[in-house]
């Protein structure tokens, strides 16, 4: 009988926690605060696959969690705004500064 209480309390623990948690956001590429020459670069990682998955707004769907999405970039400094939201709305968001140099 303990060992069926404690079962119906791990899961319990692992909804709840489901529920209340932000989603998992992990960005393999580009790092922040990087500095390039290039006119564009490609976003890369992983995001929960229950979430929904924004960059600057746009929303941008997911392959099995996997998301790669090429933006064009302006001289000087360019900031995205990457966010990951679940349904009962709680969020993961990262700024991402990327500063464009020309030479």
């Amino acid at each position: 009988m303990l060992y069926l209480l404690f079962f119906i309390f791990l899961l319990n623990s692992y909804f709840y926690a489901d529920l209340l948690l932000p989603p998992k956001l992990n960005l393999i590429f580009p790092p922040p605060n990087l500095s390039v020459s290039d006119s564009k670069i490609t976003f890369r990682g992983f995001v929960d696959k229950r979430a929904f998955l924004y960059i600057n707004d746009e929303f941008l769907p997911t392959k099995n969690g996997y998301f790669e999405k090429e933006y064009y970039l302006k001289e000087g400094i360019n900031t995205f705004i990457i966010k990951a939201r679940k349904f009962w709305g709680q969020e993961k968001i990262l700024k991402v500064q990327i500063n464009r140099v020309l030479r």
